[in-house]
């Protein structure tokens, strides 16, 4: 275990173990810092037939059930939860012809794991992917749901550098506003009227950023309610992982009170993340790799038993 972090350091393959317990009572100092369960794990052994496996554990969407959130609040909408998990084990004696015959003596084990996983998020999110036409400032035609009529209004887009009016609100009491952009353009580009020393014109910087939303396309559509061009996009945070675990084992016999084992484990996992559900071509998609810290065991341990009840390691 890796007692700085609290977290286990090595999980060997399933196939190499041989047997495990649940340490239920409190601890002893020999299993030192831990944040929870305590599990002996111990890896088996060779024996003097060769035996093995080679296996493949698979998950596909097409076999599976959907979750109960997107059933009930998504309908249409099924995650894609894949897996691939494949491998070999074998043990027996370590046998050379003609050089050696380690039977009753040597013998050894051997397993290789691989994995290839996407996980999707238990839940979906729904973002908004505008008009393409709003990427250019063109807001003609534009509107919202006002929840208190429940009824699509047109948007005003108004200029803010533009001066202030007044006039009478439809409460009856006088206020002041800016003036619309005609047409509900905002310009490209303008020329500041004396005395004013800037107007309202697009930001080259914004409209470069939003660029990247032209490699989006909406995917939903959330139903009345709602004004166009909102809440259309969802997507599903994805993690994939890759993982890659081996473990060899060789155990030596010297006699009737000798014995020696020598093991190797390790195991490095890769994932990477999409955030945003945006394609990997295009470059605001977010996408994060991680490689996660290789974790390596090596023991050597050699036995001798004095008597039945007094071995020495």
């Amino acid at each position: 275990n890796d007692n700085a972090g609290n977290y286990e350091a090595y999980n060997p393959p399933l196939d190499s173990v041989g047997e495990f317990k649940v340490v239920l009572n409190a601890y002893d100092a020999s299993y030192g810092r831990s944040a929870g369960a305590a599990i002996d794990i111990s890896l088996k052994s060779g024996t003097n037939k060769l035996h093995g496996d080679i296996y493949e554990y698979a998950r596909r969407q097409w076999l599976d059930a959907n979750s109960w959130i997107y059933d009930y609040s998504h309908a249409g909408i099924k995650t894609n939860h894949s897996r691939d998990n494949f491998g070999l084990e074998v043990d027996g004696p370590v046998y050379i012809p003609h050089i050696y015959n380690g039977r009753d003596k040597t013998f050894f084990m051997l397993q290789w794991d691989q994995s290839y996983e996407s996980s999707p998020s238990t839940t979906p999110t729904i973002s908004s992917i505008p008009n393409p036409q709003w990427l250019t400032g063109n807001f003609a035609g534009a509107q919202y749901w006002d929840s208190t009529t429940q009824s699509l209004q047109a948007l005003t887009i108004y200029d803010p550098f533009s001066p202030l009016t007044t006039f009478t609100d439809v409460d009856g009491k006088v206020k002041t506003q800016h003036s619309p952009f005609p047409g509900n353009i905002i310009p490209q580009s303008c020329t500041p009227t004396p005395p004013a020393t800037s107007c309202s014109q697009i930001n080259p910087v914004g409209a470069g950023i939003s660029q990247y939303y032209n490699g989006v396309k909406p995917n939903y559509n959330p139903g009345p309610g709602y004004a166009p061009y909102t809440n259309n996009f969802y997507w599903i945070q994805v993690q994939t992982f890759t993982g890659r675990n081996g473990v060899f084992k060789l155990d030596q016999t010297f006699g009737a009170h000798d014995r020696a084992t020598l093991r190797w484990g390790g195991v490095e996992v890769y994932n990477i993340t999409n955030p945003n559900g945006i394609p990997a071509t295009n470059p605001a998609n977010g996408i994060s790799s991680q490689v996660q810290p290789s974790e390596m065991t090596f023991g050597l341990d050699e036995v001798h038993t004095f008597t039945p009840k007094l071995p020495l390691h």
